[in-house]
């Protein structure tokens, strides 16, 4: 099954960044009832596009395409910190990058969500930011697959892509 291991909302982040301990002890528990049942997850990272701007106060492009950006960098934080927890745990199946990002490239986003944080950004832009997480995850961790997590591209992205994403 799918599991949006960093949580949805800010909270999710909040709790792992004030009490860790807790945070990892109900990681370590939900894992632990996984395996006991035989079961297996694809722990999916950027499951809400928003959670980490909102939590940080920096828009969605700038953490996608600004590897310095504190919303990057927080991410990054915690899937090193999941991995190099949880890399030997029968219960991970794969890692997933984000849950159907590629619907959010070339479009006009904050017209659709009316957030600030929401933030155009390009194909080009998504690929360049999945290359760079799926290489560090790998890094972390070689022997588990990676998956963008996108999802079927809706008939107008080529479009899109290729007309900026200004005139659909």
């Amino acid at each position: 099954m799918r599991a949006m291991v960093m949580g949805y909302y800010e909270n999710a982040i909040e709790l792992w960044q004030t009490n860790p301990t807790y945070y990892w002890a109900a990681m370590d528990e939900m894992l632990g009832d996984i395996n006991a049942k035989g079961m297996k997850i694809v722990a999916t990272f950027f499951w809400n596009y928003s959670q980490l701007p909102h939590y940080t106060g920096i828009d969605y492009h700038t953490m996608i395409t600004d590897s310095l950006s504190a919303p990057y960098l927080l991410g990054m934080q915690f899937i090193t910190e999941f991995i190099t927890r949880y890399k030997n745990n029968p219960a991970i199946l794969f890692y997933e990058l984000t849950n159907e990002a590629n619907l959010l490239v070339d479009v006009d986003m904050l017209s659709i969500s009316g957030d600030s944080l929401s933030t155009n950004i390009t194909t080009d832009e998504m690929i360049t930011f999945n290359l760079r997480v799926a290489d560090s995850i790998h890094k972390l961790d070689p022997l588990h697959m990676v998956s963008s997590g996108f999802g079927f591209p809706r008939g107008s992205a080529q479009h899109l892509r290729l007309s900026g994403g200004t005139d659909w």
